[in-house]
């Protein structure tokens, strides 16, 4: 319930600055620790590690963060957060350009940006050495 009257602030404030047209978004995410327990203890006693897991939007030419997720548990892949942040940004203001980090490289995200929002993805590729014959996509 935090997170979305969060996120509502966030776009509104976004939609009140008149300057801004289109998004040239950024994404990107972290992960925390939610103990204060050193690492020698945790792995002495076997405890679990906690970890809290934030992935963020945010318009890259005026730096405002357009949208958040946050998770409790660690995902295997960025890649899962990365359409719901993608359309979420969209519907705050049209996107121009999408740039994230190779840990978000998938053929999905590339249609994605090109064929849902309409917008250009920067992702650089993941596997660089793999040859250009045993990829697909455009």
């Amino acid at each position: 319930m935090v997170l979305f009257w969060l996120r509502k602030i966030i776009s509104s404030f976004i939609l009140l600055l008149n300057h801004i047209h289109r998004l040239f978004i950024g994404i990107d995410s972290s992960g925390f620790k939610t103990t204060n327990a050193s690492q020698y203890y945790t792995d002495k006693v076997k405890i679990r590690k906690k970890y809290l897991k934030l992935s963020v939007s945010a318009d890259m030419l005026f730096q405002l963060i357009c949208i958040i997720i946050i998770r409790r548990a660690p995902t295997k892949h960025d890649i899962i957060d990365f359409p719901p942040l993608v359309i979420k940004a969209s519907e705050i203001l049209p996107i121009s350009v999408t740039v994230a980090d190779k840990g978000y490289d998938s053929e999905d995200n590339h249609v994605l940006v090109r064929e849902y929002v309409h917008a250009l993805s920067i992702i650089p590729p993941r596997y660089q050495s793999v040859s250009l014959w045993r990829t697909y996509g455009i």
